[in-house]
């Protein structure tokens, strides 16, 4: 079906198990907190053409911080999951090969003393038999036994009634293998417990300060490692760790606790194996992403303390917190000209959706000033200070921790101006993840937004949308042909072809007012439809070498081929990628943060620091063109160093280095903001979270000068 069967995340809801974002995935953790179970198993599907199920133990590699008793223990139960599939002919069973333990996105429990027991089965067509495209009589799945592969399957269809008979033998022959080592299983469940308790080495804990850039994630930050379980400390007073002093207020997280290997893979930064087929060749995927430390996630400054901190916390007062509340400032008594939002919080674009859902104008600077002693960046948020907006902003502070200040008396400087709500369309698409996360996303800061339809194209877009955000997956085919009407109902109308005359329609949109925003692999599409000024510097994936022009022979051949390469870097690239090198073996990123360089005076960058990593995931990285009808300006872009690496795995450092990231374009009297990285993948990296809102909000803003900015009304 072409619809996602999670309403925002379809299989993502699987990778949920450190955000915690979904219903779904704290209704189960729940059970987790509860039960505190020794063992879970954790029963899949997966593809049809392979292996028939997959058990324990897993391929290399896995996260260090997980303890060696539970990797000795999943094998065990795997191994007896094995051997029991086997006796009773169940033929195609796989262990060691596809699925490794690096994510804790997956895996939870392995941080909370248990071993994650994953099977995979492989899948029919729901309640329907699958047979072998290549034939009834044709096994299914590879033919060739291995020492991790006994004994290949030998028919070529694959039931429900397999799925089953195949989950059954599994689940009991683990449920036998525990219950007859019950006193072995209870005891490694301490033991795992109680070398992390005395845990006595390097890091000893992680700080996070209380000055904060933005309070709100800080708040989020410290109830996902509750959430889980994470004793935290709070200072009463100030104390020194690490030869850092910190303020008062300031959290501490040791790593002497019964939860201290969630706690570590969360807030330390990763660094992934270099793992190769060959040395120099191709690297060898990982299952899911390489990096996931929070802080650089969320956008919140967390220091790895290396020094015993015992005798310097005995001085910080000590509180270990029962519950996690924000950190809340009271609003000013009503300001003599307006209230003032930082830049900094995401939470102010929480209070940016209400103010304008209730019909109140909002203002913005385009530069910094300072009022009342205060200094204040550009991007500040300036509101009336009327009942309706002290009311929303009191209710938005206590929830969030939200900073709101005030000014008496305007600055000198110039902004912009929304005098009406911002209308914002998401081109969700058919079953496309992304857009999935970005609804929920949108849902959370509440900020009205309709799903774009092909039914929109029978009419003006400018009189619906403001704003078109094109989540990453919306490909032109997506946008053209979408759906086949004739095999779906009127009920997928939203999501069938808009037909090349919508196509150059959205087009037409942006020329004339509309603002596009495009992000990861859509970057492309937009470049496309607006003949951007940008072209991609990085290899892609999957490529093949150009089949030869007959026409083209010799050494006319290679002159021209040596003349065409050295055009651009870009075509450059391209020549040593088709012509020379499996791609993969000069550019790789599967999931990892990388330094970034932002201009905070930029709209789209508005309260961003002036470096912050991005999360960078199959991603492109561009350079800008000439061009005499679309003017660019680089918002974001990689730094001119050697390691690009913030957390994570990455080949290939030295392509990115300046190249751009985030770009802003002025087509016509529209604009597009492209978004090359992955801003706000599975909803988890808040830290840059404000260019995907400050992109759309200031689509449709109107500049205004010091006069009219410091009239309100």
């Amino acid at each position: 079906p072409p619809f996602l069967y999670n309403k925002y995340t379809g299989h993502d809801n699987n990778r949920d198990w450190f955000m915690f974002t979904q219903t779904e995935t704290r209704l189960a953790l729940d059970i987790h907190r509860e039960l505190k179970p020794q063992v879970t198993h954790d029963m899949h599907q997966m593809g049809p053409n392979g292996a028939r199920i997959f058990v324990p133990p897993y391929r290399d590699p896995h996260d260090p911080n997980i303890h060696p008793l539970l990797l000795e223990g999943q094998a065990q139960i795997g191994t007896a999951m094995a051997a029991a599939l086997v006796s009773d002919g169940k033929r195609g069973v796989v262990y060691g090969e596809q699925y490794d333990l690096w994510a804790p996105a997956r895996q939870y429990m392995l941080y909370h003393g248990q071993p994650r027991i994953l099977t995979e089965i492989a899948s029919a067509r729901l309640a329907d038999p699958f047979v072998n495209p290549a034939g009834v009589d044709v096994p299914l799945g590879p033919q060739d036994a291995r020492v991790n592969f006994p004994v290949p399957y030998d028919k070529g269809v694959w039931r429900l009634r397999d799925i089953v008979d195949y989950g059954y033998t599994a689940v009991f022959a683990a449920l036998e293998q525990v219950s007859k080592n019950r006193t072995s299983w209870m005891e490694n469940y301490y033991k795992v417990h109680r070398d992390w308790v005395t845990r006595d080495e390097a890091p000893y804990a992680f700080v996070i300060s209380a000055d904060q850039r933005d309070p709100f994630e800080t708040y989020e930050l410290l109830e996902l490692l509750h959430t889980a379980e994470v004793d935290i400390d709070q200072a009463r007073s100030p104390f020194t760790a690490g030869g850092y002093p910190y303020p008062a207020g300031s959290w501490v997280v040791q790593l002497a606790q019964p939860a201290g290997a969630f706690a570590k893979t969360m807030l330390e930064t990763q660094v992934y194996p270099d793992l190769r087929y060959y040395p120099g060749g191709p690297p060898i995927p990982p299952y899911d992403v390489t990096a996931q430390t929070l802080g650089l996630l969320m956008g919140v400054d967390v220091d790895q303390i290396d020094q015993p901190v015992k005798a310097d916390l005995a001085d910080a007062n000590l509180v270990q917190l029962s519950e996690i509340t924000p950190r809340r400032t009271p609003i000013p008594a009503t300001p003599g000209w307006a209230y003032l939002i930082g830049p900094e919080s995401n939470a102010g674009f929480l209070a940016v959706a209400r103010l304008q859902q209730a019909g109140i104008s909002l203002s913005r600077v385009s530069e910094g000033f300072t009022s009342q002693g205060r200094d204040h960046a550009p991007g500040t948020w300036i509101v009336p200070p009327t009942d309706d907006a002290t009311r929303l902003l009191r209710a938005v502070s206590d929830e969030t921790g939200l900073v709101v200040t005030g000014a008496d008396e305007p600055p000198d400087v110039s902004g912009f101006r929304w005098d009406t709500p911002t209308r914002v369309g998401l081109w969700r698409a058919a079953n496309n993840m992304p857009g999935g996360w970005m609804r929920w996303l949108f849902e959370q800061y509440e900020l009205g937004h309709t799903e774009v339809s092909s039914l929109d194209f029978a009419g003006d877009l400018s009189d619906t949308y403001d704003v078109i955000v094109l989540p990453s997956g919306t490909t032109r085919s997506r946008i053209v042909s979408g759906l086949d009407p004739q095999r779906h109902d009127e009920t997928w109308r939203w999501a069938f072809g808009v037909g090349d005359a919508g196509w150059r329609k959205l087009a037409d949109w942006v020329r004339d007012g509309g603002t596009l925003v495009a992000l990861g692999s859509a970057v492309s599409t937009a470049r496309e439809l607006l003949d951007l000024p940008i072209e991609p510097v990085l290899p892609a994936r999957g490529l093949r070498p150009p089949a030869p022009d007959p026409q083209r022979r010799g050494r006319d051949e290679a002159t021209e081929a040596l003349r065409d390469a050295f055009q651009s870097p870009a075509q450059l690239l391209a020549a040593l990628r088709d012509r020379v090198v499996e791609p993969t073996s000069v550019f790789y990123c599967p999931g990892s943060l990388l330094k970034q360089e932002f201009n905070p005076a930029h709209p789209v960058a508005f309260g961003m620091p002036a470096r912050w990593p991005v999360f960078f995931r199959f991603d492109q990285a561009y350079r800008l063109t000439p061009s005499f009808g679309i003017s660019a300006e680089t918002v974001s872009r990689y730094p001119d160093e050697e390691d690009m690496v913030a957390s994570g795995w990455l080949l290939g450092d030295e392509l990115l280095r300046n190249q751009a990231n985030v770009v802003a374009f002025t087509v016509g009297q529209g604009s597009v903001v492209t978004l090359g990285s992955q801003v706000a993948f599975r909803a988890q990296t808040r830290g840059t979270f404000k260019l995907l809102f400050n992109a759309i909000f200031q689509g449709p803003a109107d500049a205004v000068g010091p006069t009219e900015l410091a009239n309100l009304n």
